[in-house]
């Protein structure tokens, strides 16, 4: 039922069975599904790459899936994974189930009938900070169809019981990204029999998706996986907010809200605690780790720990030999980001504000919510720092912003910088001919952003490249999105957007289909003059972004931070 309700959303419908094949996991029956120019294609859903991660294999790295007797019927997406979401959503997919790790396989016709000219093979990892997120709507029927790849979508544990860490053996952590290390191992495996070629997969991914792709990339296990990657919103950098210096108290609230720690029980004597508490957790229904978790932001992530790292994420950047030895300098990379980052902070504002009642929001003072967030990523990013510090960052914003103090801040916090700083570690001392890196920004103004929130914001440059209703994003986080207002310039842009993607996925170079449309060329990024196409009605080609920003996170922040030092509680003894 779930996955006929999104097919008529998505305004395709099957038509007839795609024929068997046969691959070294199993016997996969598909299905046929029409794009919405009206060309057929195959899809194979609901594809299991992994065990089902419950009972004893909960808080444990996921097992391969055993090879399918008979044939498996992939005509249906699977249950979403268990879902952590901090503001109400509209959508019917419901909370997601603790056996969820899937993936589906969209490929042209003849990929499956003529499997003697191999097609390029494009897995994308779906976004939502690592807590939400699902497969179900990111049809890529254009993608597929008029670009002739082949291109596979991946579900991964979120929230809880993705990244819930102890920092030891008993619970390790960054289980979601061994589930997308093994469902991408399990597409280099069986790809050749779908009509992909193995030996060639570019991964994608967007905001959480994009920043976990950054992780793969620097963890040896993925040395052989993949050829390329395009990251859209999202890098790791070396100092990201995006990962957690510091589990266990998470660990902690979570095991006393699931009653396996007693309230006020914040001390953990020794390992057989922790593993006492681990199998407890075990034992609990999955459901407890879902949406009523509490209104809350929880502190989920990628953890520098376990057998995905093996130094410190920031030593394993500046470590050149050990980055060889995986291979990161020979893959190719997109980067991409859009012209409204942070503003989705401000939405989720709204959006938490919205459940509060008036005595509550009264008592919130005016800047809480800013204040918060500022502190949160500067600490993030330096340590600790004192409260003038924030308040120096909080003048610069106020005075210097571009969409509004939050928003940029936010974009620049999690997005921009962190962005900048890898692209400049991943082409240190390479000259432009070089590089293998290419990044882009896209600043169209659509039309069907009718409401408060402009421009190109955080996510919305995915229904350019997948075949996503717009209103869709509606029921996710409310960005006023009127779907009736998509016009021909979307059109346009999303056959060219959809065009720099194929390219960069079948050769690595984003630039090929743009022509007379880019007379100058697309120079590929370089630290130095930080070259970067400014995608949208019109193309430019720009250099060094936002420079200014860019001295303020590596120089002034820094300074303000020596100038005004955190004060130390005087232990003295009178």
């Amino acid at each position: 039922m779930l996955l006929t309700w999104w097919l008529s959303l998505a305004i395709i419908h099957t038509v007839v069975s795609t024929p068997l094949v046969k691959a070294p996991s199993g016997t996969f029956q598909g299905t046929t599904l029409i794009s919405k120019s009206g060309r057929a294609y195959s899809a194979f859903l609901g594809i299991p790459y992994a065990k089902p991660p419950v009972e004893d294999l909960r808080f444990r790295p996921p097992v391969p899936a055993t090879a399918l007797d008979g044939v498996y019927d992939a005509t249906e997406f699977k249950p979403i994974c268990i879902q952590v979401n901090i503001v109400p959503v509209g959508h019917d997919f419901g909370p997601g189930e603790e056996d969820c790790l899937y993936l589906n396989i969209y490929a042209p016709e003849s990929a499956v009938s003529n499997k003697e000219e191999q097609k390029k093979v494009f897995v994308f990892i779906y976004g939502g900070g690592n807590c939400n997120g699902f497969t179900n709507i990111y049809i890529p029927g254009q993608l597929v169809t008029e670009q002739d790849i082949i291109v596979v979508t991946i579900s991964y544990r979120l929230g809880y019981l993705g990244f819930l860490s102890t920092l030891t053996p008993s619970c390790e952590g960054n289980f979601g990204l061994k589930d997308q290390l093994l469902a991408i191992s399990w597409v280099k495996e069986n790809i050749l029999a779908f009509g992909g070629d193995p030996n060639d997969i570019t991964v994608g991914g967007e905001s959480a998706g994009a920043i976990d792709i950054s992780f793969l990339s620097l963890v040896p296990d993925s040395k052989n996986l993949f050829t390329k990657a395009f990251p859209m919103s999202g890098l790791s950098s070396v100092k990201h907010p995006a990962v957690v210096r510091n589990p266990l108290p998470t660990f902690v609230q979570t095991a006393q809200k699931a009653g396996c720690l007693g309230e006020g029980q914040d001390e953990l004597d020794s390992d057989d605690d922790l593993d006492e508490i681990v199998d407890c957790l075990r034992k609990v229904p999955a459901s407890t780790f879902g949406m009523d978790f509490g209104f809350k932001i929880p502190d989920l992530g990628p953890v520098e720990y376990g057998s995905l790292f093996p130094k410190p994420i920031e030593e394993l950047f500046n470590d050149e030999s050990y980055l060889d030895s995986i291979k990161f300098f020979d893959r190719d990379y997109l980067i991409s980001f859009v012209y409204n980052e942070g503003d989705f902070f401000n939405i989720i504002k709204q959006e938490a504000e919205a459940l509060l009642s008036e005595e509550q929001r009264k008592a919130f003072p005016p800047n809480a919510w800013t204040l918060g967030i500022m502190t949160q990523f500067v600490n993030s990013a330096f340590g600790p720092v004192s409260d003038k510090v924030i308040e120096k960052v909080m003048e610069y914003y106020n005075k210097n912003y571009e969409i509004n103090p939050l928003a940029d801040f936010a974009a620049d916090a999690l997005f921009h910088i962190p962005t900048i700083d890898w692209a400049n570690t991943a082409t240190r001392g390479f000259s432009i001919e070089k590089s293998k890196v290419h990044m882009l920004r896209f600043v169209h103004w659509p039309m069907f952003m009718a409401g408060p929130y402009k421009g190109m914001v955080h996510g919305t440059d995915l229904l350019y490249l997948f075949d996503t209703e717009p209103e869709f994003i509606n029921k996710i986080i409310n960005l006023h999105v009127n779907g009736s207002l998509w016009g021909e310039e979307d059109d346009y842009l999303k056959q060219k957007y959809i065009s720099i993607a194929a390219d960069f996925i079948k050769t690595g170079n984003p630039g090929i289909s743009l022509g007379s449309a880019l007379p100058v060329g697309w120079p590929a990024y370089d630290e130095h003059e930080g070259h970067y196409l400014q995608f949208g009605l019109r193309l430019e080609v720009k250099t060094q972004f936002k420079p200014e920003r860019v001295r303020l996170w590596s120089t002034q922040i820094p300074e303000w931070i020596d100038t005004f030092p955190l004060e130390q509680p005087d232990h003295s003894e009178l």
